[in-house]
């Protein structure tokens, strides 16, 4: 997932320095979310997973101003969550294809609608990125980017945990 709004340009260059500066790929990370959730009942307990690998990593990394690290550590989760999400809307579209339903068009209609479902998601996501980045007007370029992605981890990881198979 790839974010570019007024100015922020520079954010696909921040992430991947995040990971090469953590040494980690979103797909690692992903498994550790994986794990923290199967752990986990409920939605309700799932949530708490959310900023599990933000607050471990920022752990590790101190010498950054926080800003910086803030930053790194909410832009290393938020791609994650995207795995995982990516992962679990995958497995949503699955079970619609492999479902006992005799009528194809019933099995049609529930993947568009989980389709159209998860493009409207997006562009609210989006939007609410976007809102952020506004409501962010005078703040350090740093901070205001940090502020940018946590809207992005927040949703993308509600989401994940909502697009689930339980």
């Amino acid at each position: 997932m790839t974010v570019v709004m007024g100015g922020i340009g520079l954010l696909p260059t921040l992430r991947q320095a995040s990971f090469m500066q953590a040494g980690s790929e979103p797909s690692t990370d992903a498994t550790t979310i994986g794990t923290c959730l199967a752990g986990h009942w409920n939605r309700r307990e799932q949530a708490t997973c959310i900023g599990e690998i933000a607050t471990s990593f920022r752990r590790k990394n101190s010498k950054e101003p926080v800003s910086v690290q803030t930053y790194f550590c909410t832009a290393r989760e938020l791609a994650a969550w995207d795995v995982v999400l990516n992962e679990n809307y995958a497995a949503q579209l699955r079970s619609i294809e492999r479902a006992d339903e005799p009528d194809g068009s019933v099995r049609r209609d529930q993947m568009e609608a989980l389709r159209t479902a998860q493009r409207l998601w997006i562009q609210f996501r989006d939007a609410e990125m976007e809102r952020e980045r506004a409501n962010s007007h005078g703040a350090n370029s740093v901070w205001m980017t940090a502020n940018v992605e946590t809207v992005g981890l927040e949703m993308t990881a509600r989401r994940a945990i909502d697009l689930s198979l339980d």
